[in-house]
């Protein structure tokens, strides 16, 4: 018998009602849609947890920002009043340094005036001690000449008292007795006779007084102030005047 070739059966598919195809079709891509939504909404989910931990971390470091950024305003307001406090330094260092300047030439001025006042000073000193000198030298020659003059004057008066000396010491004694003559009054011719004496203070000291002081008028004495001895010429008439007692020696 020849053989004879299997026909095909037609696939279970095939002869499935098409409705009921549609309908499983249906199912399927239903499932297939919640599977995938299934899907996709967990992924969305954790997803949206991501980005709401993200969130919140963002929220916190924008915290933590916003807080820096407080301190960094609240740094830069106190660099700005530093700023301020060192422009207002630099404002006053420039008014110290003008106000050193003026000082500075204020000093140099001052100091220029003195050491001119100095100068100035200086030169009238050596001006005064010149002149000083000059008068010096001036008064030194008046007074060698004073003291030459004086030194002459001595000399002339020691040649007086040696020739005075020398009268005396020559005066030799005439003749007659020496008349001691007690304080008072007499007359010459007749308590003394007229002639020439040398008079002596007998004791004491006291006046010796002629023709009331205008003939003789001295001290006779022993005392530095009074004279020793005292010559004179008792003439007729005159008046002698004692207030002590005194000898009179009759010379030549």
């Amino acid at each position: 018998m020849p053989d004879q070739k299997e026909e095909k059966k037609p696939s279970k598919w095939k002869t499935v009602n098409p409705w009921l195809k549609w309908t499983a079709l249906t199912i399927a891509l239903a499932l297939s849609w919640g599977v995938f939504w299934g899907i996709g909404l967990a992924s969305a989910t954790a997803e949206l947890d991501g980005e709401k931990l993200a969130y919140e971390e963002l929220v916190n470091k924008s915290a933590e920002q916003s807080t820096e950024l407080k301190e960094i305003e609240g740094n830069l307001k106190d660099s700005q009043e530093e700023y301020k406090e060192v422009l207002t330094l630099i404002d006053d260092k420039d008014a110290l340094e003008e106000q050193m300047k003026t000082l500075t030439d204020d000093i140099e001025t001052k100091e220029e005036e003195n050491k001119k006042l100095i100068e100035e000073l200086q030169q009238q000193i050596k001006d005064k001690e010149k002149e000083t000198g000059q008068e010096i030298d001036k008064f030194d020659s008046q007074l060698k000449e004073k003291n030459g003059e004086l030194k002459q004057l001595e000399e002339d008066i020691q040649a007086k008292k040696d020739e005075l000396k020398a009268v005396t010491g020559n005066v030799e004694e005439a003749k007659g007795d020496p008349v001691t003559l007690s304080a008072g009054f007499f007359d010459v011719g007749k308590d003394l006779p007229a002639g020439r004496y040398k008079v002596t203070p007998a004791s004491g000291n006291g006046n010796f007084f002629v023709n009331d002081g205008m003939k003789v008028n001295i001290l006779l004495g022993h005392d530095e102030l009074f004279e020793e001895e005292y010559v004179f010429t008792a003439d007729d008439g005159d008046v002698i005047e004692l207030t002590l007692s005194a000898t009179f020696t009759p010379i030549e």
